[in-house]
Order: structure tokens, then C-alpha cells, then sequence
């Protein structure tokens, strides 16, 4: 740390992000976005990310440093290593191992060392720890993890990954606690910081909110089309919440994005997970739901597709609940705190980090994963009763500005690194 208190910090971003900033796609690139803008105000941060095609080397943006570099010999080794995997089975995940983006992270270390940073700051990928600590031995390194990796690969590849980390930061106590129960002797260094949420940003959302009874009763969800958010359950759910509230309508908002089976359902030995792997086959997902609908159901719903995250103001503000509806240990998902933000009640799966976003009974509703009927009854019953919807509304946004707001992750985050930087004088 410099004399002068600040702390020069480096974020290092997952390499397929593509980051100009003001960022507005990503969940993991708009956090790291919005946590460097806030440090910023006090502190030195740089921003490491993958160079796309047109994007400058390096630029300024609000006080906060972007550099670039490319991935092409990346690319294309992994392009060889795909043809070759036909021919030789795989005993990890490729993206687990040493070698992924190499290239990109070896440029990222090398430019550490001649920026002299305190801190570098690293989203999942606990292979880039060891190349970064060869080059830069005296940095802080603090892995941030937003999903169960590190519980999920081989345990003692991680474990001489952790014995080179400073501090892991998780997103949620599910993931915290599962560490620290895989990993004791590094427990010591596992702490959680819950995302947050721009409160201003939906200030006027949550005060002027229209009435429910002045409009159609509208369902809706905000995130990627894949398997693990369980949106077959939801549909299934929606065709039964249509018997009761046939003015109900559902918009599904967010791409056809499935996550790749290496990064959840082959790592999962939980039943409920591995049976996801029969949407992998055939048609795409977005199809399957499409067809697992009847046609009275269909005419009720909409799939709006990926939206500019500017624009989804608009779309929470005409929401009477939102869903999230995972089937999986979901961690800490940014829509469902701007969803609270909004002023929107929430119903979600009881599963992961979901539990510790949702006051149960309070600001929203939990429901059993993987279960359409328990689904629709809470849906049911938030939409007919205006009043417990109301309060919900209410609590929704108390909850979002007493735990989830910016200032609260950027003050976290802050005392860690102090704490690092005088642990390392």
C-alpha cells in the first residue's frame, strides 16, 4: 500500500468478456465495472481484459485504467486441443486446466509486474494464480468466485492453487462455507461479499410503481436461456397458473445462451442437475421450451430475447413478480437484486445463494427446486392477493438498500485489501 493510503488494484476479467465501458452485458463483467468505478474514487484500479477486434490497447475511462491483450494464440491452440479431444478422453475440464488462455494471462502477469500493483483481483479462474504469482511475488492475490469450481475440480490441483492465493471471496455464504469445509486449511482466507445493485438507478421505479389491478397481472424473468435456470419448470408452472389467472402473461427476457456442460451439469452429481443433460441433445433449448408449450399457453408468453441492460428498467417496471426459477446451486444473480431494487417481489428457487437475496415471506417467496406445482401455487397466490403483494413489493426494496447496495461491496472490498497490503509490508 502507498504511503499515501491508496491501494493500487488490478481486476482481471474472464477472457470471452468483451469490456468497453460504460459495461452493459456480463453479470461478472458489470460487477467488476461497477466495483473499479467506486475504487476508483480513492484508489488506483486498472481493468485486464481480452482485446476484440477495434478495441484499443489501452484507454481511460472515469479514472479507471483498461488494458488490453489479445487471445488469438489461445484460440487457436484451443482449436487443436478440440480436434485432438475426439481421439483422447478428457480426465479434467478444459477449462480447468493450466493451459486455458495461457497466452492471455502470461501478457496480464508480465504488465503486472511493470504496473507494481497491491492488489490483483481474479474472477474464477484459479489457474491464472500461479502464472501471475511467478511473476509478481509480493502482490495480493484474491480469487473471487462466483460459481462451485473450486469444490468441483480436482481437489489437489486447487488446493496448490489456494496454498498461492491471499484471500478467496465467494459471492454468497453457500459457496463460502462449501470451500472453507473442502479446503480447512485455507478457510481462514474465504470470505463473503454479496453483489450488489445500483439503488439510484431504480429509485423511481420502486416509488412510482402503477398498480397491478391497472394492468395485465405480467410474470417476468431476466437471465440467460439455459437449462440450469430451470425455465421449463417455469412454463410448466405458467400452463397451471393460466387456470386460475387467465389474464396472467410471462416475458422471459435475456439470449439463447446455454452454459457449456463442462461448467455445471458434468460436474454436478446431484440427479436433479445431471438430468439436465437431456436438453444438450437435439434442437437448441430455446426450441424445446417453444415446444413444450400448448398453444393457449404460447399466446401468453413472450421471449423478448437479450436487451441492452440500459433498457431493463422499463421491463422490471412492469413486472407484478419476478422469477427465478433455477434448478441448480445458483449463486448470487444480479437480476434478482435489481429486481428487490425495483421494488419487485421475488419468487425463486430455496437453492444456493438464492436463500440469502430473498427474505422468505418478507420481500418474496421460496419454492422447492425442479417442482412446477409449488411453482404456480406461490405464483397464484401473490397474484391474487394485492395486498401481500404490496408489502412485498415494499420489503423488496428495504432489503436491497440495507444489504445490497454498491457503497457496502466497495467498503468490503476496500478493508480487505488494506488488510492484505499491511499483512504483505
Amino acid at each position: 500500500m502507498r504511503e499515501s493510503g491508496t491501494v493500487k488494484i488490478a481486476f482481471v476479467h474472464q477472457p470471452w468478456n468483451k469490456i468497453a465501458p460504460p459495461v452493459q452485458a456480463g453479470s461478472v463483467a458489470m460487477l467488476t465495472f461497477e466495483i473499479g468505478q467506486r475504487l476508483a474514487q480513492a484508489d488506483d484500479v486498472i481493468m485486464y481484459s481480452r482485446r476484440f477486434r477495434g478495441q484499443k490497447k489501452s484507454e481511460t475511462y472515469e479514472g479507471v485504467t483498461y488494458r488490453r491483450f489479445s487471445a488469438g494464440a489461445d484460440l487457436r491452440f484451443h482449436k487443436v486441443v478440440q480436434r485432438l479431444s475426439r481421439f483422447f478422453p478428457r480426465r479434467r475440464p478444459s477449462f480447468s486446466r493450466s493451459s486455458f488462455y495461457f497466452w492471455y494471462i502470461l501478457q496480464v502477469a508480465r504488465d503486472l509486474k511493470k504496473s507494481r500493483c497491491d492488489v490483483v483481483h481474479i474472477h474464477n479462474f484459479s489457474q491464472f494464480v500461479p502464472i501471475i504469482r511467478a511473476f509478481n511475488p509480493r502482490i495480493a492475490i484474491v480469487l473471487h468466485m462466483h460459481c462451485e469450481w473450486l469444490t468441483q475440480l480436482d481437489r489437489s490441483m486447487i488446493e496448490a492453487r489456494l496454498n498461492k492465493t491471499d484471500a478467496v471471496v465467494t459471492v454468497c455464504d453457500y459457496i463460502t462455507h462449501k470451500t472453507s469445509q473442502a479446503f480447512p486449511q485455507y478457510g481462514g482466507r474465504c470470505l463473503t461479499v454479496h453483489n450488489g445493485v445500483d439503488l439510484d438507478q431504480f429509485v423511481s421505479v420502486s416509488k412510482n410503481k402503477p398498480s397491478t389491478s391497472n394492468r395485465l397481472q405480467r410474470l417476468v424473468y431476466v437471465g440467460r436461456l439455459s437449462p440450469e435456470k430451470g425455465l421449463h419448470v417455469l412454463l410448466d408452472a405458467f400452463a397451471q397458473v393460466l387456470q386460475e389467472c387467465p389474464d396472467a402473461e410471462l416475458e422471459i427476457v435475456g439470449p439463447e445462451q446455454s452454459a457449456p456442460t463442462d461448467f455445471i451439469v458434468s460436474l454436478s452429481d446431484d440427479p436433479m442437475i445431471s438430468n439436465l443433460a437431456a436438453f444438450y441433445q437435439g434442437s437448441t433449448y430455446l426450441s424445446q421450451l417453444q415446444g413444450r408449450m400448448s398453444a393457449e399457453t404460447a399466446k401468453r408468453v413472450t421471449f423478448t430475447g437479450n436487451i441492452p441492460h440500459a433498457q431493463l428498467i422499463e421491463h422490471l417496471e412492469a413486472a407484478a413478480v419476478f422469477l427465478h426459477p433455477s434448478v441448480w446451486g445458483e449463486p448470487f444473480p444480479l437480476a434478482v437484486l435489481e429486481a428487490l431494487a425495483a421494488g419487485v417481489p421475488v419468487v425463486a428457487s430455496r437453492i444456493g445463494g438464492l436463500v440469502e437475496s430473498i427474505e422468505d415471506g418478507k420481500s418474496g417467496l421460496l419454492v422447492t427446486p425442479d417442482d412446477s406445482r409449488e411453482l404456480a401455487d406461490a405464483l397464484i397466490r401473490l397474484l391474487q392477493d394485492d395486498e401481500l403483494r404490496n408489502s412485498m413489493a415494499k420489503a423488496a426494496r428495504r432489503r436491497a438498500e440495507e444489504a445490497f447496495s454498491w457503497t457496502r461491496v466497495r467498503g468490503d472490498l476496500h478493508e480487505l485489501y488494506t488488510q492484505l497490503c499491511d499483512h504483505r509490508r
